[in-house]
């Protein structure tokens, strides 16, 4: 813009002289042609004449176009440095911080309120690696970044990934305090490729904190709420006994229902507890050596009247597996979730079938143990699937046909698993059934700490 400003009066200028100098010339020309007595010569200077008339009028003609163009230029580059700072202005009051890395996972564009999350001033990370100046870790753990890991699905392919609070990212400013993250990361595209990723972060500390507090009112409501569900217990099994004297079929009738009603309530309660010590990190992981095909069984003898009552079959096919270092008591959990959910959810006279087996290395060298829990059930619908291990969730089909069931099973399995080191996935289609596939290390889970003196789910 300043070097137009500088030219324009330039331009201006020797539009001027070659006014003047032409008028000069042609009343040369003029005044020559007018002294001359021959013809020739005459006829000569007013051709002469006439052809600088003409290049001095595309001269001039040129020049003032040069002017309109540029005139014209430093409007456009009034408008575009006016856009820039605009944009600029907007990024700068954004409320999230923005980052933006081209293929080599080089930052090109940093934001103000990113330099004030990180600690660092945007012109200190333009050019640096993503990883060194937004260092993102999984569970607070500070071992293995994971910023490269999460981008790359986006530098390779056309994207969107989002990181949610629940999924327990955490990131690593320049003055290394650690703060939990959230944060949503898009392609980039120039034409027909993707030359980057566009890359949106928040602290998501006060949401942690507000959500950590629910968690501990939820925590605290269940232990409060325990000891007058036991002694609603405790008084409807008296009662049924006869121990407070006789009772009428009528009066038994509305006990058992009391006593059903407390059990389901007892069970709500304890999900709750379980969910609560999860989502906090309050419970213990306490590995010992264990069978996990004992584990199955035990879990299936205590299901037994269950699937008897649905007339299921259960098939079972056990391979020869090692011993393995698990909590017996978290995986109990997981195995009844299951194992009760394919008989409930499976029509009278359906089958269940549980598999173990040893399966081959993975990547690392390592051999896992391998668990396929399958019905021919009701299935879940395809629209829903994505939804199945969140918390609160029943799928719309199975809540039509059964009424109770508090949404919250598939989601402590989840957690379970995932902190057991071990995977969860399944596949299903509706009225045919649902197949779940576990996986676990054969080496065995690592032990985690009570941290606030909870006892263990």
């Amino acid at each position: 813009m300043k070097n137009h400003t500088i030219h324009i009066p330039s331009m201006r200028g020797r539009l001027i002289a070659v006014f003047v100098l032409g008028f000069a010339f042609l009343f040369g020309i003029i005044f020559g042609s007018r002294m001359q007595s021959d013809v020739f010569l005459k006829a000569g200077l007013t051709l002469l004449g006439i052809g600088a008339c003409i290049v001095i009028s595309a001269a001039a003609y040129l020049i003032v176009q040069q002017l309109r163009w540029m005139k014209n230029a430093e409007k456009t580059s009034d408008a575009i440095e006016a856009e820039r700072n605009r944009l600029q202005i907007v990024l700068s009051c954004m409320g999230e911080g923005l980052i933006v890395v081209d293929k080599n996972y080089r930052i090109t564009m940093f934001n103000d309120r990113a330099g004030a999350l990180l600690r660092l001033p945007p012109s200190d990370a333009v050019g640096k690696p993503i990883h060194a100046v937004f260092p993102v870790f999984h569970e607070k753990t500070t071992t293995h970044c994971k910023t490269k890991q999460l981008l790359k699905n986006t530098l390779h392919e056309v994207n969107m990934m989002t990181i949610k609070l629940t999924d327990n990212y955490w990131c690593k400013n320049n003055f290394g305090k650690i703060f939990p993250l959230a944060f949503t990361a898009v392609s980039l595209w120039e034409g027909n490729d993707i030359t980057g990723s566009v890359l949106l972060f928040r602290d998501a500390t006060e949401e942690k904190e507000i959500d950590q507090a629910k968690d501990e009112f939820v925590s605290l409501a269940s232990h409060q709420l325990r000891t007058p569900l036991s002694t609603i217990n405790w008084y409807a099994e008296m009662l049924l006994d006869q121990d407070a004297g006789a009772i009428t079929p009528k009066q038994k009738d509305f006990l058992l229902e009391i006593s059903d009603a407390n059990k389901r309530m007892t069970e709500l309660v304890g999900a709750l507890l379980n969910v609560s010590r999860l989502d906090l990190g309050t419970f213990v992981i306490d590995p010992k050596p264990a069978d996990i095909i004992a584990l199955i069984k035990e879990v299936l003898h205590d299901l037994k009247s269950l699937t008897e009552k649905n007339k299921i079959s259960v098939s079972e096919q056990y391979d020869t597996t090692p011993t393995v270092n698990i909590d017996k008591d978290l995986m109990r959990i997981v195995f009844q979730n299951l194992i009760s959910n394919a008989i409930k959810y499976s029509q009278k006279g359906g089958s269940v079938a549980v598999e173990v087996c040893l399966s081959r290395a993975t990547q690392r060298g390592k051999k896992q143990l391998s668990i396929s829990i399958r019905d021919n059930g009701y299935g879940i619908p395809k629209t829903e699937q994505k939804k199945i291990f969140t918390k609160l969730f029943r799928a719309d089909n199975i809540k039509a046909k059964i009424t109770d069931g508090n949404g919250l099973g598939l989601y402590i399995v989840k957690s379970i698993i995932t902190h057991a080191g071990g995977t969860i996935s399944f596949t299903s289609e509706e009225n045919k059934g649902t197949n779940f596939f576990i996986t676990l290390p054969c080496d065995g889970i690592q032990s985690r700490a009570d941290k606030k003196n909870h006892t263990v789910l």
